[in-house]
């Protein structure tokens, strides 16, 4: 039973993930696709957009899926024991994996990939990078800080949602995660 209730949280934490992460991934495309008349320039490198599932953002989940856990079952004694059948409860009621909890994640996303999207585009056109009339005289400055910021909040919501944290977890979310990142950027 214990194995089953952690397989149960496990993926639906990485469904519900995975689709918000992607949601972050793909709106900004749209926007853009808006600003720049449906012209079929996307805003990201098609590196950075092939890498992201790929490299970025599956080893730390990959991590997070195998190593997650909300409860110690290293605990002994008769007064810890009584609590175990209670906490079968999440599978039984379907608890994390329910409409409500893809819709709020899928809601997070957007609002996410608005601000992910928006912010940098504000930015830059205080600093001169970007004209008023929408053009851009550096589309890669653009393409570089947004998708910096969408790995950054990406990346800290995993974090975040992370309740079990060992070595292996901090390893692949910091070391691992960022250096790949930082060597992708300058490669």
């Amino acid at each position: 039973m214990h194995h089953g209730r952690l397989n149960y949280i496990r993926n639906s934490e990485l469904v519900l993930y995975f689709f918000y992460k992607n949601l972050v991934l793909t709106f900004p495309h749209l926007y853009f696709a808006a600003l720049n008349g449906f012209s079929g320039q996307t805003i990201y490198d098609d590196f950075y957009i092939s890498f992201f599932n790929l490299f970025h953002t599956s080893w730390p989940l990959t991590i997070k899926s195998c190593f997650e856990q909300d409860v110690s079952y290293q605990l002994e004694g008769p007064h810890i024991r009584k609590f175990y059948p209670s906490l079968y409860y999440i599978g039984a009621k379907n608890t994390i994996f329910n409409w409500s909890n893809y819709a709020f994640h899928n809601f997070l996303g957007l609002i996410h990939s608005i601000v992910i999207f928006y912010i940098p585009i504000m930015v830059l056109q205080e600093s001169g990078i970007l004209l008023p009339n929408g053009q851009n005289v550096d589309m890669s400055s653009m393409n570089l800080t947004s998708f910096t910021v969408m790995y950054g909040v990406v990346t800290s919501r995993l974090v975040l949602w992370t309740r079990w944290w060992t070595w292996v977890s901090f390893f692949f979310y910091s070391v691992m995660s960022l250096c790949v990142y930082i060597l992708f950027m300058w490669v």
